[in-house]
């Protein structure tokens, strides 16, 4: 570990992860409390990077939703670990007739274009689905690696 950016490589993930996890204790605010009079401030010292449409500050809830991200994040590696080691443990034991039938199966979900497959998704789950962006953060977001 001699390079700067080898040690850049580590400091900077670990830096982040203590402030998710202890950031609640650093927040300057809370960042539930509702205050309609401090509604779109600027950057200052009681907000650092200010406050939204209902005077919530962003710095606070930026602080306290890392630890949801962080935990969503974790579901979805675990969640697809499970799901990779099962399909690759029934695969091995699978003939070549089941093995060509998986792969064109993968092959035909890989082939389709990310906005594609979301209309595709957002049209099958009609007026089920109450908001737009939930399609749109299933579908992209984790194609953005």
């Amino acid at each position: 570990m001699n390079s700067l950016r080898e040690r850049l490589g580590i400091v900077i993930p670990v830096i982040v992860l203590m402030t998710i996890c202890f950031g609640q204790f650093f927040a300057p605010n809370d960042p539930f409390e509702v205050d309609m009079l401090s509604r779109f401030q600027v950057p200052s010292n009681i907000y650092p990077l200010g406050t939204d449409l209902l005077g919530r500050c962003t710095f606070s809830r930026l602080l306290y939703g890392g630890r949801t991200t962080i935990g969503i994040v974790l579901f979805g590696a675990v969640l697809v670990l499970l799901v990779g080691t099962i399909t690759g443990l029934f695969m091995s034991g699978a003939n070549r007739k089941q093995d060509i039938v998986f792969e064109s199966l993968l092959n035909s979900i890989t082939a389709i274009p990310p906005i594609a497959f979301l209309v595709i998704f957002y049209c099958s789950m009609g007026q089920r689905c109450c908001y737009n962006g939930h399609c749109y953060h299933f579908v992209l977001v984790p194609k953005t690696n």
